[in-house]
């Protein structure tokens, strides 16, 4: 019985993980739909260049995190990286849904609200978590195409930005 409570309490769990990722992705193909659009073309065009840069970022924001948590000044610093490394990965997720999605919609010929793009993705993406060890990899894989893809188009628009004057 307690076996029970524990596989329904983990199923809403992850029910209510994807609401709220499905809410935040809403919220940023809203906010923002020409770097959305532009990110997942830059996951197609150059996705291990994406996942490159990720595994980078993954490893060296710890680093700089605990080295700056060394000194008692630092320690707002060091929290600061981890809660936008935890942020960064949470919007990688939902851009690789999107992708993942825009793949599958694409298949059929099927031109359809990103909205619906993202739902399947996250579907997708939480079937892949069931999968033994092999699903964790390729969830991961995919979180971190779309985590190097969103640093990419943020470097990509700055310098738009830049040379416009704007920033």
């Amino acid at each position: 019985a307690l076996t029970a409570a524990f596989a329904g309490m983990a199923v809403m769990m992850a029910l209510a993980g994807v609401a709220a990722m499905f809410i935040l992705g809403l919220i940023i193909i809203a906010l923002l739909p020409t770097f959305t659009d532009r990110t997942i073309r830059g996951m197609q065009k150059n996705p291990w260049g994406s996942f490159g840069l990720a595994i980078v970022t993954v490893i060296i924001l710890p680093i700089l995190g605990i080295s700056a948590m060394v000194t008692v000044i630092g320690i707002p610093i060091g929290v600061f990286l981890f809660m936008m490394l935890g942020l960064l990965c949470a919007i990688g997720h939902i851009y690789a849904a999107l992708y993942i999605g825009h793949g599958v919609f694409g298949a059929f010929k099927s031109d359809v609200h990103r909205a619906w793009q993202l739902l399947a993705g996250l579907i997708i993406l939480g079937i892949f978590t069931l999968i033994p060890i092999l699903g964790w990899l390729a969830r991961s894989i995919f979180v971190l195409i779309g985590t190097g893809a969103v640093l990419f188009e943020k470097q990509s628009t700055y310098r738009q930005m830049r040379a416009k004057h704007l920033v």
